[in-house]
């Protein structure tokens, strides 16, 4: 004698969606997809250190022009006091 089948079990048999298991085509591209996340990951990670080191670089040359112009600055300013002083001096001298 046979045991009646309920609807749930015939359908187990034959419908794929009811199977656990996953097919392999799909295990392989949840695991393409897994190695993508994890490569793009690791890349976002290695992109922002660059942008960082970047940035600090930057920030790093900003702080040497502003120490290597600071002289260059003063002499500057040395320079148009000497500029100055003769403008008077000459200013003087046609004056008299």
């Amino acid at each position: 004698s046979q045991t009646p089948i309920s609807p749930l079990q015939s359908t187990q048999k034959t419908s794929p969606l009811f199977k656990t298991t996953k097919p392999s085509w799909v295990k392989e591209m949840m695991d393409a997809k897994e190695r993508q996340f994890e490569f793009l990951k690791t890349h976002g990670e290695n992109m922002e250190k660059r942008m960082l080191e970047i940035g600090e670089r930057f920030e790093e040359d900003r702080e040497l022009k502003v120490k290597l112009l600071k002289p260059l600055d003063n002499s500057n300013q040395i320079e148009l006091q000497k500029l100055d002083f003769f403008k008077e001096i000459f200013k003087t001298e046609k004056t008299k």
